[in-house]
């Protein structure tokens, strides 16, 4: 069994080469820092890192992210040690020490074809990184079904049976270790390893934006919500459009109901591209996806049909489509972001 350790970092304070120093030969079978194209400015830190401690350094002239910069040196390390089996990664801004990157191996190496998560406890924080936290955690409940205490961590220990997954993971930038990890989950067992929680500075040190990156780490739901409205907004029109020239099925009850399902089969496969091949990024569908979505959108048919029904029964006197119609379509609209949402990490 061989265990490496992997450092991206981009444009390093002076606090980095003193805490690389503190590694020594043994500890790990390869040690790795990506410079993440930091530029001119800062060669002459990696230069000190690659003479003075145990770590080799890879470097690329342009920044591409830290999503980037976890693929690049993956590839390499498993060129370079090709009996690797586990990769622990950790950040280069000074949140993890040295003794929870050696506990994350350990228990890496004690539990093979495990994901270990060095998970923080978030008491002490700073107010922005508990509340962001708290909503990027629901995300990935909502996401996947699975809780976990800390779904940002940088320090992880990789096993190799997730090693193909790491490299083809859609995204460079942070967004990439939360895809990688919705995902990962779905793959392999969790094993959650509390560790400290340091944040120097109030964690000035990070190079997080919290707007932009906030943004991309949040953009499948945006699109897929986006994806939901405009589906919406499609079946609309297609229900005016047959209502207003067509009589299906010279009962005027059964009409909304009836459009409403041809509607929906005109515009969810659309849908369906959009969200699974579009914002998930997959590369490949599966029948059983495909059946789940139909099934799924049946469902909401069936669901909104007898919403329609009971509401013009009760308070339109069978003479008016439009109010029991659009209260159908808003109900099956939010149905169908939640659970379109969830159907591609649920389903391959």
């Amino acid at each position: 069994m061989a265990c490496a350790l992997l450092i991206p970092i981009y444009e390093p304070t002076d606090k980095v080469v003193p805490f690389l120093k503190t590694f020594q030969e043994g500890e790990f079978d390869a040690f790795l820092v990506v410079d993440d194209g930091s530029g001119p400015d800062y060669q002459s830190i990696f230069q000190e890192i690659s003479d003075s401690t145990v770590f080799e350094v890879v470097s690329y002239p342009k920044n591409h992210g830290k999503g980037y910069a976890l693929k690049a040196g993956i590839s390499y390390l498993m060129q370079i040690v090709p009996e690797l089996t586990e990769i622990v990664t950790a950040d280069g801004d000074g949140q993890h020490a040295k003794v929870d990157i050696l506990r994350v191996k350990e228990e890496t190496l004690a539990h093979p074809n495990t994901l270990v998560l060095g998970t923080r406890v978030f008491e002490n924080a700073p107010p922005k990184s508990q509340s962001g936290n708290i909503w990027v955690r629901r995300y990935f409940k909502a996401a996947t079904g699975v809780s976990l205490p800390d779904v940002q961590t940088g320090l992880r220990g990789i096993p190799a049976n997730l090693f193909e997954l790491a490299l083809s993971t859609y995204g460079d930038r942070f967004d990439y270790e939360m895809t990688f990890l919705k995902d990962a989950v779905l793959l392999a067992p969790v094993d959650a390893l509390p560790i400290q929680t340091i944040y120097e500075e109030g964690n000035k040190g990070t190079h997080f934006r919290a707007v932009v990156d906030s943004f991309r780490i949040m953009k499948a739901p945006l699109l897929s919500l986006l994806g939901g409205l405009i589906a919406t907004g499609l079946v609309l029109g297609f229900l005016a459009f047959i209502l207003g020239n067509l009589r299906i099925s010279g009962i005027r009850a059964l009409d909304v109901p009836i459009a409403f399902l041809i509607s929906n089969a005109l515009i969810n496969p659309f849908l369906y591209l959009y969200r699974y091949y579009y914002v998930y990024r997959r590369r490949h569908s599966s029948l059983r996806s495909v059946g789940v979505f139909v099934l799924g959108n049946l469902a909401t048919v069936l669901v909104v049909s007898l919403l329609y029904l009971c509401f013009d029964f009760f308070l339109t006197g069978n003479q008016k489509y439009w109010p029991a119609a659009i209260l159908g379509i808003v109900v099956v609209g939010i149905f169908r972001f939640i659970y379109g949402f969830r159907l591609c990490y649920r389903h391959r």
